[in-house]
């Protein structure tokens, strides 16, 4: 009696295009500290000021699972969380705009000959 056997099924795919691997910088809070005191003209302490108050204020909303739409960084919002050896690890997800989009008529002031 002969002895069946069961196919072989391989999955063989392409082989994919080679990608080169996006190159991510991080910013650290002295940098961040720099990069705001620089833009708007805050002194350094005063921008740490106020960069400590905007950071602990998305900390407590992200902590709490809550949306937040802040142009013009954009919509955040809380994918899911999990605790983690004392400290929330959250998944969000941020719609950031195109830089330098804007909406048809968002801009208050008139063309020039216009009347309003």
């Amino acid at each position: 009696m002969a002895r069946k056997t069961k196919p072989v099924v391989l999955d063989v795919k392409a082989p994919e295009a080679e990608t080169t691997p996006e190159v991510v910088q991080t910013i650290g809070r002295k940098e961040f500290i720099a990069r705001v005191s620089s833009d708007s003209g805050l002194k350094p302490k005063d921008a740490r000021v106020a960069v400590d108050a905007v950071l602990s204020a998305l900390a407590a909303a992200l902590r709490d699972g809550q949306e937040m739409n802040l142009p013009p960084l954009g919509k955040i919002k809380h994918v899911k969380s999990k605790d983690i050896g004392g400290a929330k690890v959250a998944t969000v997800r941020v719609r950031i705009p195109e830089q330098g989009v804007k909406k048809a008529g968002s801009d208050p002031l008139a063309e020039m000959g216009e009347e309003g």
